[in-house]
């Protein structure tokens, strides 16, 4: 059967517009008919959640959420206020709803039911159904529309230059720009993120239990600051399913870039216990990607902050070390809030168990600079709400402790900063303190997936200006 170029270009428009729609926060959503056809127009616009009569206005109020777009009999599409120059093609709404309703099958990934009746839809839930259609992408990459699909998403999202690779712990990282953990929590994306252009991801947190994560709403978004508020509290489907998600991934095709996994402890573990928690995951998902990371610094998990104390790391480290032996890089993440004396400590014990380096940094729980005072979902003041601020907010403090672990370790441990990187004076500035790798979340976001290219393509005009000939010569430059 041949398939029009048009349709092809289509379909990976949508799949492009449904990743643009991933910013913070909640979309206001209201349902219209149209005969069998779906129009799809995406962006933000507010955070309050529509009300049944608003429904009932539209047609039947549905019972949750998208199921709306899902009704047999009326065949409705979805509208999203605020960006109708944006659109799809006419395209079949009983498809493309879904792939939008499914999460993993597991005792704590069950399918999603979009349980607010008030009809908002957030992030939390938007990402789960970019991850699941990145899946089954992913998985038709053995057809011909899957394999067509995903080289047009390499060829409009990434960009090659060989002065932008260099290798790290014997793994070969084709551009220093990575996916942070957070995104892509279960893995389903893992095969698929070459192809927006990343020179590495990383998948989780990930804990040794499945578990629900925090109540909802959990994600937030904050555009006033070019941030985002999170209390996600490590949702995830648990090891042994990640485990088995990544094993699947790499029979269908090995791994194209670097995958790390960043490892978190279980809520229901006792803080005594953590070091075999941290050990069951590792255990299960040790030949399923090239590093891991050792998470002890998120803010969403009660007490996890704490194993940052050298005596708590320590015996972590050295549970996972004893395990390792010298096979794959481990490092650990810290938090932006330390004392500089703590982290001279986590310095100290880097380099006493052999890490492979330092993640500068994660979210911050200070609220102070924020333009932001009262969060609109919920009306309460922006520092009475718990969670970890991610973005803008954060670059400078992160790029500050990048510069310290640097000029505390004379460059001989490598750092992966992450934090408030919007753009290439951004990336520039991080690797320039003295980061070998940087990851993006909040600001490819909020960017847009070309951000990726952007940045690498200005990361080749910046060598070129600097006279350098590899970006590993930019590291450090103005660490002073």
């Amino acid at each position: 059967m041949k398939i029009s170029t048009n349709f092809l270009i289509l379909i990976v428009t949508i799949v492009l517009v449904l990743f643009l729609t991933l910013g913070f926060g909640c979309v206001k959503v209201s349902p219209y008919y149209k005969d069998n056809l779906f129009p799809r127009y995406f962006n933000y616009e507010g955070f309050a959640p529509l009300s049944p009569a608003e429904f009932t206005a539209s047609g039947p109020a549905p019972a949750t959420g998208l199921e709306v777009a899902g009704n047999a009999a009326a065949k409705p599409a979805v509208k999203v206020e605020g960006f109708e120059g944006l659109h799809s093609a006419p395209f079949g709404a009983d498809k493309l709803i879904d792939t939008f309703s499914q999460v993993p099958g597991s005792a704590t990934c069950t399918p999603s039911t979009y349980s607010n009746s008030l009809g908002y839809l957030c992030l939390d839930e938007k990402q789960k159904q970019l991850l699941n259609t990145l899946q089954k992408i992913d998985r038709s990459r053995g057809e011909f529309w899957g394999q067509w699909l995903i080289s047009q998403l390499s060829e409009s999202l990434s960009f090659s230059d060989s002065r932008l690779s260099q290798s790290l712990w014997g793994l070969n990282f084709p551009n220093p720009v990575g996916l942070a953990a957070g995104f892509d929590k279960d893995g389903l994306g893992a095969g698929l993120w070459h192809s927006f252009g990343f020179g590495f991801a990383e998948v989780g947190a990930v804990t040794l239990e499945g578990q629900p994560g925090n109540p909802k709403p959990r994600l937030f978004r904050l555009p006033e600051d070019l941030a985002g508020l999170n209390r996600m509290g490590a949702n995830n489907c648990g090891a042994p399913v990640l485990a088995a998600t990544l094993q699947q991934s790499w029979q269908r095709q090995p791994r194209q870039i670097p995958i790390g996994i960043n490892l978190c402890k279980s809520k229901n573990t006792p803080l005594e216990k953590a070091p075999e928690d941290y050990l069951g995951s590792f255990r299960y998902l040790f030949p399923h990607a090239d590093y891991f990371v050792v998470n002890v610094s998120s803010p969403n998990t009660p007490g996890l902050r704490s194993l940052q104390s050298g005596e708590q790391l320590d015996k972590i480290l050295d549970i996972l070390q004893t395990e390792n032996q010298g096979r794959k890089p481990l490092l650990v993440k810290i938090s932006p809030d330390l004392e500089w004396e703590d982290i001279r400590t986590i310095i100290d014990l880097a380099v006493a168990y052999q890490l492979a380096g330092i993640v500068a940094t994660n979210t911050t729980t200070k609220r102070t600079g924020l333009k932001t005072t009262i969060l609109p979902e919920t009306g309460k003041p922006i520092t009475e709400e718990a969670g970890g601020i991610s973005g803008k907010p954060l670059r400078e403090r992160s790029t500050e402790v990048i510069r310290f672990i640097y000029r505390q370790t004379q460059g001989n441990l490598p750092i992966i900063g992450v934090g408030g990187i919007f753009s290439l004076d951004d990336a520039w500035e991080k690797i320039t303190a003295g980061a070998s790798l940087l990851q993006i979340y909040t600001g490819w976001l909020y960017q847009g997936p070309w951000l990726v290219s952007n940045i690498l393509q200005g990361l080749t005009e910046k060598l070129e200006v600097n006279g350098l000939t590899n970006i590993n010569q930019a590291v450090g430059l103005k660490s002073d």
